[in-house]
C-alpha cells in the first residue's frame, strides 16, 4: 500500500561508500527490517562472461563460476551471476569490506544483497545516471544491461567520448552526445533476479552427507523400536544407500575439480605473460594521452614513467582503470618532483587468502572511466 512506503517495515536499504545506511529516499534507513541490501555502484565491479562457444547451462555455469573465480577484483569477494543473452554477467563487491561498513547493523546474506544499477528501473540504449555516489554510464538492450562504467563525477564531452575505448561489446554502438545525468529512485522491494543457480560445492556435499546419516540414524531407532528382528538387515541397507548416494556426487565433484584446477593452472600460465601484460596496459593508456617516457615489464611487475603526469583525477582514474584489468594487482601511482608520475602494479590475480570455497558467486573485468 501507498502508506506504508515510508514505514519503518521498507523492504530494502541502500549502502553507501560512506558506510552510511539509507531508505529508497536517501532519509536514514532501517536496516533491521530491510529484506534486501543495495550496494551503492561505488562497491561493485561488473563484467560479463561471454563463452567462445555455445555450452549447455551445466557446462556454462562452472565456466562462469571459474572466469568470476580466477578474474575477482578482490582477494575475498563475494558476487552475483546472472544469465544475459552475451551468456553470463558477474557483479563483484569486497566482501570484508562490506562487512565493515555495516558493522552488524544488517544481517549479511550474500543472496539478499543486490547492485544498485541492478535495483534501478531497466532503460533503453545510452543513458547516464546519477548513483548514491557517482555517476554511472549505462547501455541498455531488450531489459539487459550491456555496458556499466563508474566515475566520481560527472561524465563531461571528454570522459563520455572515450567510453568508446573501453566497450569490448563489437554490437554496443559508440555512445553519442553526452546525455544529462537522471535520477532514478529505488523502488519500495525488489524483484527476482535470473540468478545462476549454484551448482553443488564441498560444503553442500558435506552438509548433504551429514543429514544422510542423521536421518538414517534416526529411521533405525524408530524400526529397531517397532521391529527388533530386522533392524540389522534394515540398518546395512540405509548405510550402504546412504554411502552410495553420498559418493556419487563427491566422486563427479572430484572429477570436475580436477578439470577446473588445470584449467586454472593454464590461466594463471597465461596471465603471466609480460607480452601480454605491456598490450593490455598500452591500450589502457591510449585514450588518456599521457606522455610514455620509460616502462618495465617481467613476470610479476609492472612500472610505467610518464613525464607531465595528469591532473590527479584524472591520474586516479587511470589507476582505477588499471585495476580493472584481471592481470593487474596492487597499482599506486607517485608523483614524481619533475611533475611525472610513477605508475607500478603487481602482475597476476591478488594474492590468495585462505577462505572456504565460494557459495556460488563469480568474478569479471570492469574498466572505470
Amino acid at each position: 500500500m501507498a502508506t506504508s512506503i515510508r514505514s519503518p517495515t521498507v523492504r530494502l536499504c541502500l549502502l553507501r561508500a560512506s558506510g552510511e545506511l539509507v531508505d529508497r529516499y536517501g532519509a536514514e534507513g532501517h536496516p533491521a527490517s530491510a529484506h534486501y541490501l543495495v550496494l551503492s555502484r561505488a562497491l561493485c565491479r561488473h563484467a560479463v562472461f561471454a563463452p567462445p562457444a555455445p555450452l549447455r547451462p551445466a557446462e556454462l555455469e562452472r565456466a562462469a563460476r571459474l572466469y568470476a573465480e580466477m578474474h575477482s577484483p578482490f582477494a575475498q569477494a563475494d558476487s552475483l551471476l546472472t544469465r544475459c543473452a552475451d551468456g553470463v554477467a558477474i557483479w563483484w563487491w569486497d566482501s570484508v569490506e562490506v562487512r565493515a561498513l555495516l558493522g552488524g547493523r544488517w544481517r549479511y546474506i550474500n543472496d539478499r544483497i543486490v547492485p544498485e544499477a541492478l535495483a534501478a528501473p531497466a532503460g533503453d540504449g545510452w543513458r547516464q545516471v546519477e548513483t548514491a555516489d557517482g555517476f554511472d554510464a549505462q547501455y541498455w538492450r531488450d531489459g539487459e544491461l550491456l555496458v556499466t562504467l563508474w566515475r566520481r563525477e560527472p561524465f563531461d564531452h571528454e570522459a563520455w567520448s572515450r567510453l568508446r575505448f573501453a566497450i569490448d561489446d563489437e554490437s554496443v554502438p559508440p555512445p553519442g552526445a553526452v546525455p544529462a545525468p537522471v535520477v532514478l529512485p529505488l523502488p519500495a522491494e525488489v524483484g527476482s533476479l535470473p540468478r545462476l543457480k549454484r551448482g553443488w560445492d564441498w560444503p553442500d556435499l558435506s552438509r548433504a552427507a551429514m543429514a544422510a546419516t542423521v536421518v538414517a540414524a534416526l529411521a533405525g531407532g524408530w524400526l529397531e523400536g517397532r521391529a527388533v528382528r530386522y533392524d540389522r538387515v534394515a540398518g546395512a541397507e540405509r548405510a550402504a544407500t546412504a554411502t552410495n548416494a553420498a559418493a556419487r556426487p563427491t566422486l563427479d565433484t572430484r572429477r570436475m575439480r580436477d578439470r577446473l584446477a588445470r584449467l586454472e593452472s593454464f590461466n594463471r600460465l597465461s596471465v603471466a605473460n609480460p607480452v601480454e601484460t605491456a598490450g593490455e596496459v598500452f591500450a589502457t593508456l591510449e585514450p588518456f594521452d599521457v606522455n610514455l617516457v620509460a616502462w618495465r615489464f617481467d613476470a610479476t611487475h609492472a612500472m610505467l614513467e610518464l613525464r607531465q603526469a595528469p591532473s590527479m583525477n584524472a591520474l586516479g582514474d587511470l589507476v582505477t582503470q588499471l585495476e580493472g584489468s584481471p592481470i593487474l594487482s596492487q597499482v599506486s601511482a607517485r608523483a614524481t618532483p619533475d611533475e611525472g608520475a610513477v605508475v607500478e602494479a603487481s602482475i597476476g590475480p591478488p594474492a590468495a587468502v585462505p577462505s572456504p570455497p565460494p557459495s556460488g558467486a563469480l568474478p569479471m573485468r570492469e574498466a572505470r572511466l
